[in-house]
């Protein structure tokens, strides 16, 4: 199942509020913020683990980066939730479509059924043995095809379930490698003398 609109228009959203945040990040660090909290002697072990949360207690502290950071916390949260109402919408269209295979199972029960009458039909009537037997064969060949069926409709909902997990989790990966990302730029050291 391909990503709602509203789903393409958080994660547009989480993208603008990324790149605000760099924004935002690079402004500081040009502005030479960085370098009052990164010392020339620190190692980058050191400034890797404990500079860092230093320089991003003190980044956040600031009204716009805290914004940005409050608002990319609300939509990262709304597209999780939204993942999450595909993937339920998801479970209802398998709901629905076992319903249908319920109603098709039954239908299969009454021709079951039928075929049983006919063959008390042909102890009564031997010479139209042949004839009975190939409509029982027919319909029998009826509901395997309604069972292929069936089994082909349900691999498909496996199939779109599997595409939704896929694309959630790909959406996340992206986040990922974005805050890896800021963190990098955080992580460097000033280049200004």
């Amino acid at each position: 199942m391909p990503p709602t609109t509203g789903m393409l228009d958080i994660i547009v959203k989480i993208m603008v509020e990324v790149l605000s945040i760099l924004s935002i990040a690079t402004k500081e660090i040009k502005q030479g913020r960085a370098s009052e909290l990164i010392p020339d002697c620190m190692n980058e072990s050191l400034l890797a683990y404990g500079r860092s949360e230093k320089y991003m207690k003190k980044l956040a502290g600031k009204t716009d980066m805290e914004d940005a950071l409050v608002r990319l916390d609300r939509l990262t949260h709304e597209e999780a939730l939204m993942a999450g109402a595909q993937g339920l919408e998801a479970t209802h269209d398998v709901d629905d479509k076992v319903k249908v295979i319920d109603d098709k199972v039954e239908g299969v029960d009454e021709k079951v059924q039928g075929i049983d009458d006919k063959i008390q039909c042909v102890d009564n009537k031997v010479q139209q043995v042949d004839d009975k037997v190939q409509q029982v064969d027919d319909k029998v060949q009826q509901v395997d095809d309604k069972v292929q069926q069936v089994d082909d409709k349900v691999l498909q909902v496996d199939n779109k379930i599997q595409g939704v997990d896929d694309r959630v989790r790909d959406v996340h990966d992206k986040i990922a490698v974005v805050i890896d990302g800021v963190y990098s730029v955080f992580n460097q050291p000033s280049t200004q003398s």
